[in-house]
């Protein structure tokens, strides 16, 4: 293995989104700390590899963006069983520039812009048809212009302090390699299974 987990995580991804045969590609585990100190764990779209770490994006008054602002610390998680892989990272979340929000916002479909408007995300929804005329409300107010980013929506940049990657083997004598950032190196060691 490299002495850089970003890269082992790139060439896993690549090969992951390769092989999948699921719509949605990208999809990696988020996990947080709620108010009430639990973790609370969901899946998001992985928009982009840097090389400070992994962006995703949200609503910042969601119950994820309320618990990063309360608890910046973050988990990530993949099992890709399609590869015999899985990957655990543990950092620091932190907001992108707007300007990189703004770039995230423009690659979404139209649907999905309008959407965000439309949804106050993991509020209590007093019925569908509430939220239905809130989409359509947004339609018409948009007709035939360009959908603007919301102030609350954007990108959170998780930069890792913890990587571990487990392939899986049908022994259960899994290898499994943890990298640990300690003064910028990367420092690699073995796990037992």
């Amino acid at each position: 293995m490299t002495n850089n987990p970003f890269d082992v995580f790139k060439d896993l991804y690549q090969l992951a989104r390769e092989k999948s045969v699921f719509k949605q590609k990208g999809a990696i585990c988020i996990s947080t700390i709620d108010e009430d100190g639990f973790p609370d764990s969901r899946f998001v779209d992985l928009k982009e590899i840097i090389s400070e770490g992994f962006v995703f994006c949200t609503d910042y008054a969601s119950k994820k963006g309320v618990s990063i602002a309360d608890n910046s610390k973050i988990g990530l998680t993949v099992w890709w069983e399609h590869i015999s892989t899985q990957i655990r990272v543990k950092g620091i979340a932190s907001k992108v520039s707007e300007a990189q929000s703004q770039q995230y916002w423009d690659t979404r479909s139209r649907s999905a812009q309008l959407t965000t408007w439309a949804s106050k995300q993991s509020q209590l929804l007093d019925n569908e048809n509430s939220v239905n005329q809130q989409l359509e409300k947004y339609r018409q107010k948009f007709d035939g212009q360009y959908v603007p980013k919301p102030p609350t929506w954007g990108g959170y940049l998780i930069k890792p302090k913890y990587f571990e990657f487990l392939t899986f083997r049908e022994d259960r004598m899994h290898i499994r390699n943890a990298f640990v950032e300690e003064n910028g190196i990367w420092v690699e060691s073995y796990l037992q299974p």
